[in-house]
């Protein structure tokens, strides 16, 4: 579980001081170069391999209905795999920066952190 920061705040509605915004931005950016990141790798990872590598990812012959397909089975499950790794990277990344921007916002405290179920 990602740690809350303690704030302090003297009343229910709270305006975020210039220092708390910049740093909100900051992640706000950070995340989203890290989000570009992990979509380049994913096409990097899943054209680089079968231009390195085109024996790996040959076609398999499948037949339907006394047709013969060349279907590249190789290919899709290791697109299947990316594409899982890549939204799990994506959402853990999206959990982090809603978690980022909920505690200095004052939405995630300490008091709310131990009960759980009004979460």
């Amino acid at each position: 579980m990602l740690p809350v920061k303690k704030i302090i705040k003297d009343s229910q509605f709270y305006l975020l001081t210039e220092e708390e915004a910049k740093n909100i931005r900051s992640k706000d950016t950070i995340a989203v170069y890290t989000a570009a990141f992990i979509g380049v790798m994913g096409v990097v990872l899943l054209y680089a391999p079968q231009y390195a590598y085109p024996n790996f990812f040959n076609n398999t012959p499948v037949v339907f209905f006394r047709r013969e397909f060349l279907v590249p089975v190789t290919l899709i499950i290791y697109t299947l795999v990316l594409v899982i790794i890549q939204i799990l990277l994506l959402t853990l990344l999206n959990i982090w920066c809603a978690h980022e921007i909920a505690v200095p916002t004052g939405f995630l405290n300490y008091q709310l952190k131990k009960h759980k179920e009004i979460l």
